[in-house]
């Protein structure tokens, strides 16, 4: 298995600088809940070209850090030993509003720079 350790998940330096919308920033309390609850996260790379890559993948959390699931070779691998710069997220929770065009949901960001 491939490891992206995240060395405190419940960080603002790591999840809440980016967040534009503040009245609708996840509690950091329930960051453990929406980690365990998602049912795959996508894992966010950039070759050595500067070209992203996402894919869906498996995970597990163990509070500590994000284990993917993959083999030691492949895109996923040579990109991030191009580029050590990732961006691993999950979504739970969803619902859609159509009548707003908007969707509701939870969500964790974890980057790793």
């Amino acid at each position: 298995m491939d490891v992206l350790a995240v060395e405190n998940l419940s960080s603002n330096k790591l999840l809440g600088e980016m967040m534009r919308r503040k009245d609708r920033e996840l509690p950091v309390e329930l960051i453990p809940e929406v980690m365990e609850q998602a049912l795959f996260g996508t894992l966010a790379t950039v070759n050595k070209d500067g070209v992203p890559y996402s894919l869906p993948i498996s995970y597990v959390y163990d509070g500590k850090a994000v284990y993917v699931h993959g083999t030691t070779t492949g895109q996923k691998i040579d990109n991030i030993m191009a580029n050590p710069n990732v961006s691993f997220s999950v979504v739970t929770d969803v619902e859609t509003l159509p009548d707003k065009f908007s969707t509701k949901y939870k969500s964790v960001i974890i980057r790793k720079l």
